[in-house]
């Protein structure tokens, strides 16, 4: 038995026209959950930023972002970043 992804389901918004609505998302029918190519594509794009910043600000850093698919292509944003403190 091969399982191709898990039914999961919850809520999140869609943009219609008029402004966001609730929608339900099957997330078997998503590309994280079933699609390895696009999901090993997208977490190369990811590394890739992750690298750019820690590069930048020389030091390890926690990030959050959001990706948006659009009919033009995959747009990045990240929201916010700051270096990562461990405390012992």
């Amino acid at each position: 038995v091969k399982i191709l992804s898990l039914a999961s389901f919850s809520f999140g918004l869609e943009d219609v026209a008029g402004g966001p609505v609730p929608m339900r998302i099957d997330y078997s029918r998503e590309h994280l959950s079933s699609d390895q190519a696009f999901l090993e594509q997208l977490a190369r794009e990811l590394a890739s930023v992750a690298s750019t910043v820690e590069g930048c600000y020389g030091t390890p850093m926690d990030m959050e972002g959001v990706v948006l698919e659009k009919s033009t292509g995959r747009e990045i944003h990240l929201v916010q970043a700051r270096p990562i403190v461990e405390h012992f």
